[in-house]
């Protein structure tokens, strides 16, 4: 009994063999090449080229008002650190945790290696004091804590861009924010009102003391644009011949504004 052989199946036969062969040398090839670089990503993260050794390289890009301590001390490198394990989005939500901070954006640079952070602050426009606490305002009215700032002249470093605000604020309550606020931005309005200094008493009632002179506004908030915009149509009262005598200019109806006399002077 003969051997049965088939030409187009021995063919075929070979033709397997070597696409098997031919799928064993790229699945070898891959391993290689995905060895290789795993190989490569491990020398690069280990690399001290690729490290950020110290603060220095940390770039800020433009001038800020918060200290760099503050921005390094949020941050919370280990130095030395790869610059392939930082995680710019988790370093943005650090910056942010902290009032003073709206925005922030982190990136790296490899060439040279680098952190570069970019802020959007909040901007200190009153100083403020309440309950024996000292501290700033935004334009806002959000509480701004005074341990992220320097005015000190000494450390021009931790200087930057901060100067100490003109206007105070006193007996300051969360929940004067909203009148905070609309006072601030009808003196944007009125370049001839100059508020130097904001008070209430402890019964809600507010007084000002601006480059007209002080100002009595009582209690209601809904009639702030009417109070300034009686204010601004007043003479400074540094004008008037009795200045001794007034105590203060009374806006509490901004229809009837009246001079209050000084009671103590005789």
């Amino acid at each position: 009994m003969s051997a049965f052989y088939d030409p187009k199946l021995q063919q075929r036969i070979i033709l397997l063999q070597r696409q098997n062969r031919k799928r064993v040398q790229i699945a070898i090839w891959r391993c290689l090449l995905v060895s290789s670089l795993i190989a490569t990503a491990i020398a690069m993260i280990l690399s001290p080229y690729w490290q950020i050794k110290n603060s220095a390289q940390i770039s800020l890009e433009e001038e800020i008002m918060v200290t760099k301590s503050t921005i390094y001390s949020l941050l919370k490198l280990n130095y030395p650190q790869s610059l392939w394990t930082i995680s710019g989005h988790q370093l943005s939500n650090k910056l942010k945790s902290i009032s003073p901070i709206v925005d922030a954006v982190v990136t790296k640079q490899l060439f040279p290696p680098q952190v570069k952070v970019r802020l959007q602050e909040r901007v200190p426009v009153a100083t403020v004091s309440t309950q024996g606490k000292i501290g700033f305002l935004d334009a806002d009215g959000v509480w701004l804590d005074p341990i992220y700032y320097s005015h000190s002249e000494e450390n021009s470093e931790e200087n930057s861009n901060f100067s100490l605000p003109q206007i105070k604020v006193i007996n300051f309550q969360p929940k004067y924010s909203e009148t905070w606020a609309e006072i601030y931005r009808l003196s944007a309005m009125y370049p001839g009102i100059k508020l130097l200094e904001l008070r209430w008493n402890e019964i809600d009632q507010l007084y000002l003391k601006t480059n007209i002179g002080r100002v009595y506004l009582g209690s209601d908030r809904s009639i702030l644009t009417e109070q300034f915009q009686a204010l601004a149509r007043f003479p400074k009262l540094s004008t008037q011949d009795n200045l001794t005598d007034i105590d203060y200019l009374d806006l509490s109806n901004p229809k009837i504004p009246f001079i209050q006399q000084d009671t103590r002077v005789k």
